[in-house]
């Protein structure tokens, strides 16, 4: 189940990209990085019946405009999925056929990860009798 770190909830009046609590977990968040000085993500969450969707990106003091210059790393990927969801919740970042327009990223070094709501994730196929 995702929990949103509220503490973080970027609020500026009259700013498009602002929220509040009456928008439950959907919202942006600018979270100060846990390590590096200077360095903050942007999170975007959207909560739906059906998904829990969490896009970030890492924004460092050496770029114009605040835009990102980097992905993720893996342990910032996993520092984020700690931050919004539990241990017990498996989060996926997968990437869609080409041409899939119902996913696509508008800004480069996003990265979406991705909770169902409804239905369990399968972690790794069981194993077939031609596997054996």
């Amino acid at each position: 189940m995702i929990k949103v770190p509220e503490e973080y909830r970027f609020f500026k009046k009259g700013h498009s990209l602002s929220t509040t609590k009456k928008v439950g977990n959907n919202g942006t968040f600018v979270i100060p990085h846990y390590r590096i000085t200077g360095y903050r993500f942007i999170v975007f969450v959207t909560e739906t019946a059906d998904w829990e969707h969490v896009v970030v990106q890492v924004v460092g003091k050496k770029k114009k405009n605040g835009r990102p210059t980097r992905y993720l790393t893996h342990e910032e990927m996993e520092w984020i999925k700690r931050l919004f969801w539990l241990g017990m919740d498996t989060v996926l970042q997968y990437f869609p056929a080409e041409g899939d327009e119902t996913y696509q990223s508008t800004c480069e070094y996003m990265v979406h990860l991705w909770r169902p709501v409804k239905e369990d994730l399968i972690i790794k196929p069981e194993k077939s009798k031609k596997d054996e």
